[in-house]
């Protein structure tokens, strides 16, 4: 009996030493959230890029099983994941593994109350690496804090038709249209393809390169030339042109440059406005 007690008692020990020196000799691999960049930006949503730098201290590669997070917004949990993603990291050398995050803007809204007014949103985001092989079961966490811009929608609205001239042959127009920006940041308008009806008259079409910039948190004016000859003008269109009010509807898009890359912003308004001589 007392054999047996010894033996079990040196078999202990064995185990014990050889955990022991295999966690001298298998170091965890070491993670840090290296970059946050816009990977992708529009009016509807943003794409953050978390790039995790992976440094593996030991003398032979070692593999990852994958990773899991947990995305923090205005300190409300938004969005969650676990992927598995292999990964080897090289001896005594490094990875980088992306973790992208797409968030829709008009989700935010909903999900977390009282945002319409904030110019950037406070995020966090946290989780685990999983480790694979000798390593299974363990984890090493990641956290990152930061903020990104609180995107919202540029208002557009007609502001007046004016005449600047008229001759003999027909007549030249402006229509003016104002763009309100609610954001911090401002953005220069680019390409700006449109159509536009006059009194329900499709009257015009074209396409214009940098129009205007609309700072942030201001506003700004488009101005778009409308030259129409007479016989092209039908007598109804020429009726609406001497009178004091018209119907104008434009539709078409624009590229808005702005410092996270160019926007598409398509617009289509319809409404009666003012003309001045």
């Amino acid at each position: 009996m007392l054999k047996k007690q010894w033996i079990a008692l040196l078999a202990g020990l064995g185990l014990f030493f050889s955990c022991a020196s295999l966690e001298t000799l298998i170091q965890k691999p070491g993670v840090k959230i290296e970059s946050v960049q816009i990977a992708g930006f529009s009016f509807q949503e943003l794409t953050l890029d978390f790039g995790l730098l992976i440094s593996n201290p030991n003398t032979f590669g070692v593999s990852l099983d994958g990773f899991t997070y947990d995305f923090i917004l205005q300190e409300q949990s938004f969005l969650k994941g676990d992927k598995r993603e292999p990964l080897q990291v090289a001896a005594q050398g490094t990875s980088t593994l992306h973790i992208p995050v797409t968030l829709a803007f008009d989700q935010i809204a909903n999900l977390v109350k009282n945002t319409q007014s904030l110019d950037s949103l406070n995020y966090q985001i946290r989780g685990s690496i999983l480790p694979g092989g000798l390593l299974a079961g363990t984890q090493i966490p990641f956290s990152k804090s930061g903020s990104f811009p609180n995107v919202r929608l540029p208002r557009a609205s007609l502001q007046n038709l004016n005449v600047k001239k008229l001759s003999l042959s027909g007549v030249d127009l402006e229509l003016a249209l104002n763009l309100d920006n609610p954001n911090a940041f401002g953005f220069d308008i680019g390409q700006f393809a449109y159509r536009i009806s006059l009194a329900g008259s499709n009257v015009a079409q074209g396409q214009t390169d940098q129009l205007a910039s609309v700072p942030g948190k201001n506003s700004g004016t488009v101005r778009l030339p409308l030259s129409l000859s007479f016989t092209d003008l039908g007598t109804s269109l020429m009726s609406a042109l001497s009178g004091k009010k018209i119907r104008v509807g434009i539709e078409g898009r624009s590229e808005f440059k702005t410092p996270f890359g160019p926007v598409d912003f398509p617009f289509q308004l319809d409404d009666t406005v003012n003309i001045f001589r």
